[in-house]
């Protein structure tokens, strides 16, 4: 495993070469980017796992593909509908075929559109109000917090004027595979973990012999996951399936690449809010001044994205009661 060095610059994410021909841009707390992504060539074609949340971080992947394998991607795979890992979709057509499970392309044409339409309408409102924020504050945590969050709004307010909405044109059910000259990957779907869809990309022909695992949002690594639409117990379950593959490296949909142990972690993590879910519901204690008083436990203290940690408490107060 290898940084890339100045072939592959972007303010966006840092390429890290995982393998040869296996590349994994991790995104950082800054840039536009937000959603990791995957560049993986397969010998007679390039695949594009992911496509960031907009499309000025996919074009400096497009431009780094370019320099590395000398072609255009043929292939995007959408892991599940989420902006983060798929409004950078356009950057890569006509060129490219755009894949994802049939649930996914449902959830994109619902849900996703009204996601793009809500963030098309407020993410000039949500900057304005942020630069507000961080301009009236002198707590060096506070602006710390407040930094990602203008460079997440402020790359929407970039992209929108020109931003399209562009679905899968290929769909698959349960499972894919794709042969590739030199390699082959496997498209898995799990119903209801993170979404009502999540696919992962598993490339099972490593130079380990163990194979590689592109998890999307199924994990987040020292980053509070978002479980405002999962099925915790599912998503537990999921996760259990996942540890028991064969793999020398996992790609986490946020956060640092991963090892087995921080699967554990992420179950734990569930484990743990349902838990605490379970008790302020047994105390008759539901309400948001109860959760907002919730502490973050010293494992999950020094994770990213901390507010996640109430919204997540809430939202399983909310389907458990």
């Amino acid at each position: 495993m290898k940084k890339i060095g100045d072939l592959a610059q972007s303010k966006h994410f840092q390429l890290v070469e995982l393998q040869p021909g296996i590349y994994v841009a991790i995104c950082g707390q800054r840039g536009a980017g937000i959603g990791n992504a995957g560049l993986v060539d397969l010998g007679d074609r390039l695949l594009v796992f992911d496509t960031f949340m907009t499309p000025q971080a996919a074009a400096d992947l497009l431009a780094i593909s370019l320099k590395l394998a000398g072609r255009q991607p043929d292939l995007v795979i959408n892991s599940h509908y989420h902006n983060d890992h798929i409004w950078g979709n356009q950057v890569f057509l006509p060129q490219a075929l755009i894949l994802s499970s049939a649930d996914t392309y449902d959830l994109i044409l619902s849900e996703g559109l009204e996601e793009f339409a809500w963030y098309g309408a407020q993410s000039a409102v949500r900057l304005a109000d942020l630069q507000q924020q961080y301009d009236g504050t002198d707590d060096a945590a506070e602006k710390e917090n407040l930094a990602p969050w203008l460079d997440y709004y402020g790359g929407l307010v970039e992209a929108f004027p020109k931003l399209r909405m562009c679905p899968p044109q290929l769909t698959f059910t349960d499972r894919l595979t794709i042969h590739g000259r030199s390699r082959r990957a496997e498209l898995i779907t799990f119903e209801n973990g993170h979404t009502g869809s999540d696919t992962i990309l598993y490339l099972p022909d490593d130079d380990d012999g163990q194979g590689i695992i592109f998890a999307a949002d199924l994990l987040f690594v020292q980053t509070h996951p978002f479980l405002v639409e999962a099925d915790p117990l599912q998503l537990m379950a999921i996760l259990e399936k996942i540890e028991q593959m064969p793999f020398s490296a996992i790609v986490p949909g946020h956060g640092p690449l991963g090892t087995k142990e921080d699967i554990k972690q992420l179950i734990d993590y569930v484990q743990y809010c349902l838990e605490t879910a379970d008790r302020l519901i047994k105390e008759g204690r539901m309400d948001e001044e109860a959760v907002r008083g919730l502490s973050i436990p010293e494992a999950y203290a020094a994770w990213k994205i901390p507010h996640f940690f109430n919204l997540n408490i809430s939202h399983l107060i909310k389907i458990r009661s």
